[in-house]
């Protein structure tokens, strides 16, 4: 059997009819005959002028392109620095640098697949707060495939080492762990530095957000009743551990809404590994009172009217504390998707596209790339006040005795940290009268 020509019929004159019968023969001839169609269509679709044009009558041979990705470039290109700041949320050095790095985990197998700009321009435009549809119709994609490319993005981003939060251990082969005493020394030298020698020994400040979702459905939890916390919402709660610079050490947005910060921060791994092998003194955490009283963990002393040497300790913890809340200020002001409920219909997918934005902000900070200026001062904090009672934590999990005899620990370094701030003069600064004045007297306690 020959294929000689594309005239839809087998050259049958090699056979004798005792070798394929007339209803083979019938079957075959109308493979053949969709075959040869089939091929004919290709060489016509090869042959149509490509959208940069050809000639006028038509005998351009190169394959036909998307008529729209090079609009797409064109104008991608041509926009303004501060308004690419607005729509991606980071300058455009730091963007091509992203797509460098990104470009390993984002192969292109294909001529006419997305480039790798255009998938980390699609996913960033996302995070930032646009919607399917706004990115569908500005970078002309499918709904589809912006849901690939999305997904796709932030594969590569929890793939990319470069772009891991900075890791407090130094994991070994055999599954062991210790504590990177060199990096809690140089986490302790940038608090120190910035917050002035009063509290020594804090390499980080540690906070919790509700971040807000959608119901989620019951295929994806059996407790859906404990995504509604007290405040009205469904939501994750995130546990967020920062340094000097407001970039993030550790992140966790696993826990149920209605789970107070205490609970949360202790079923997450560095939770449990603090409380497993604590950190060498003298290097703690700073948090407020929803967390449990620690040796390693510093909270503020109980109450609103307290004596003057105890107002400082609180005044100096609170200035190390804000350095967290500032953090959760700026991440949730750069990535407007945490303005809105996140989807819960892939509660492992919403936890990701939390856990890539903590890492895209200290990609951006990293880059000197800070979102606005900086409207936080620890100047301006008020005196503590009393919490809803039902973010104070209390460990049920410990006898009575033994509470009490961690209290009196942690009462005792409050009490040493206290008297050592007032033996240095040091006081909250009185903002009532000249605020200038008090700026500067903040500045000669700090130097002192």
């Amino acid at each position: 059997m020959r294929w000689p020509d594309f005239t839809g019929q087998l050259d049958w004159a090699d056979y004798d009819d005792d070798d394929v019968s007339a209803g083979d023969r019938e079957l075959l001839n109308d493979l053949h005959a969709l075959h040869c169609l089939h091929y004919l269509h290709m060489l016509r679709k090869r042959a149509r002028p490509s959208a940069a044009g050809g000639d006028d009558d038509g005998s351009a041979t190169a394959p036909r392109a998307r008529p729209d990705r090079d609009d797409v470039k064109r104008r991608f290109d041509a926009i303004r620095p501060r308004q690419f700041k607005t729509m991606f949320r980071m300058d455009r050095d730091a963007f091509d640098d992203l797509c460098q790095t990104l470009a390993p985990q984002l192969p292109t197998r294909r001529k006419t697949a997305l480039p790798v700009w255009l998938k980390v321009a699609v996913t960033l435009r996302y995070l930032a707060g646009g919607s399917h549809h706004e990115i569908g119709f500005g970078y002309s994609i499918a709904a589809s495939t912006f849901y690939r490319v999305v997904d796709a993005v932030l594969d590569a981003i929890h793939a990319t080492r470069r772009l891991d939060l900075d890791s407090l251990f130094i994991e070994h082969e055999d599954g062991t762990w210790e504590w990177n005493a060199d990096k809690l020394l140089a986490l302790e030298h940038e608090f120190a530095t910035k917050k002035g020698p009063w509290i020594r020994g804090i390499f980080g400040a540690i906070d919790g957000i509700a971040v807000k979702i959608l119901c989620p459905p019951a295929s994806q939890t059996d407790r859906v009743k404990e995504y509604y916390n007290r405040k009205g919402f469904y939501a994750l709660v995130c546990q967020g551990v920062c340094d000097a610079r407001r970039r993030f050490l550790f992140m966790d947005a696993r826990m149920e809404g209605s789970c107070p910060d205490s609970l949360a921060f202790g079923a997450s791994l560095l939770g449990v590994r603090m409380k497993m092998n604590p950190p060498p003194l003298p290097f703690m955490l700073v948090g407020d009172a929803a967390y449990e009283a620690q040796p390693w963990m510093l909270t503020p002393w109980p109450g609103v009217t307290l004596p003057t040497d105890k107002d400082a300790f609180n005044f100096f913890q609170s200035s190390a504390r804000i350095e967290i809340e500032c953090a959760f200020g700026l991440l949730c002001r750069r990535w407007g998707i945490l303005w809105r409920p996140l989807p819960a219909d892939r509660l492992a997918r919403t936890t990701r596209i939390v856990m890539a934005c903590a890492k895209l902000h200290n990609w951006c900070i990293d880059h000197n790339d800070v979102e606005g200026p900086d409207q936080f001062d620890g100047r301006m904090l008020e005196p503590q006040v009393d919490l809803d009672p039902q973010d104070e934590c209390e460990d049920l999990e410990r006898s009575r005795p033994h509470r009490r005899a961690r209290l009196r620990e942690v009462n005792m370094l409050r009490a040493e940290l206290t008297q050592s701030i007032k033996e240095r003069n040091g006081c909250r600064p009185k903002l009532t009268g000249n605020q200038p004045e008090a700026a500067d007297r903040l500045s000669q306690m700090s130097a002192q």
